[in-house]
């Protein structure tokens, strides 16, 4: 049974850097980057908490699309969120059956998929 530590220091200790503490300081957000085969990138955060964790990578500014639009490209099994301002595709997990491999699967379906989005859109790389 994994820890928020533990998963802080995996999370540390592979490409990914802490960029916010939320206000209630028991979340934390960390920042990673993805280069995609199409030769794009793509940005994703984890919110990490004493429970959950979060991969969320964004595919849209918030003003620049109206939420309708927003919710009606997601064609996936993940979902959307807002986050720093930014519509999101989200996926997320338990802490306490965090394993690397699943952790990692996560994370690259939410890249690939939000950068999919993104590209219907006609968003260039957003971050």
């Amino acid at each position: 049974m994994a820890t928020t530590r533990e998963i802080q220091n995996y999370l540390v200790n592979n490409k990914w850097t802490e960029i916010e503490e939320m206000f209630d300081g028991k979340s934390r957000i960390y920042r990673s980057i993805w280069n995609l085969p199409n030769g794009r990138s793509q940005v994703v955060w984890v919110q990490l908490n004493d429970t959950f964790y979060q991969l969320v990578s964004p595919f849209a500014k918030e003003s620049d699309l109206p939420a309708e639009r927003a919710l009606n490209m997601n064609m996936t099994m993940l979902g959307v969120s807002v986050m720093l301002g930014h519509y999101c595709l989200v996926s997320m997990g338990t802490v306490a059956s965090f394993a690397v491999s699943e952790f990692e699967m996560l994370e690259q379906l939410t890249a690939r998929f939000a950068d999919e989005i993104e590209m219907n859109s006609g968003g260039g790389d957003l971050l």
